[in-house]
């Protein structure tokens, strides 16, 4: 009797020891990587409006809306070559839109850009200046 308790102890132990493995995370897929382009950054797009702009773990999803005839248009997120010396960094960035003609229809999209391109040596968090964003999103990392 006594070593049949011993087993069911055992058999506890060890079953609790292979369920408390290491933590996971979901990944959240990303659409797109950032383009780090001053010329780009600095170019003429059609306007957008933000609509929502949110970071979710390494993802920074944006929602926005533009004057358009397609409701799915390529678009880049152009980031400036310019990193702030600030603590912590901060970085400029937009949503490049490529033209869709002369509609004037209102359409809507959103995008999920990856941001560990973006990442600063030395530090673990960064400010992002969103275009037509009000405040800055911090990217922590």
């Amino acid at each position: 009797m006594m070593g049949l308790t011993k087993i069911v102890i055992f058999g506890v132990i060890l079953l609790l020891a292979v369920s408390c493995g290491e933590d996971t995370f979901d990944v959240i897929p990303c659409d797109a990587q950032p383009t780090i382009s001053q010329t780009l950054f600095e170019a003429v797009s059609p306007p957008v409006t933000i609509i929502s702009a949110s970071i979710l773990t390494d993802c920074l999803e944006i929602q926005f809306s533009y004057f358009g005839c397609s409701d799915q248009v390529p678009i880049e997120l152009a980031v400036s070559e310019q990193v702030s010396g600030t603590d912590p960094p901060r970085r400029a960035m937009r949503v490049f839109l490529t033209e869709d003609g002369n509609c004037n229809i209102t359409q809507g999209q959103m995008v999920k850009i990856d941001l560990r391109l973006l990442q600063v040596v030395n530090t673990s968090r960064l400010y992002l200046d969103l275009e037509g964003w009000d405040e800055p999103l911090i990217y922590g990392y």
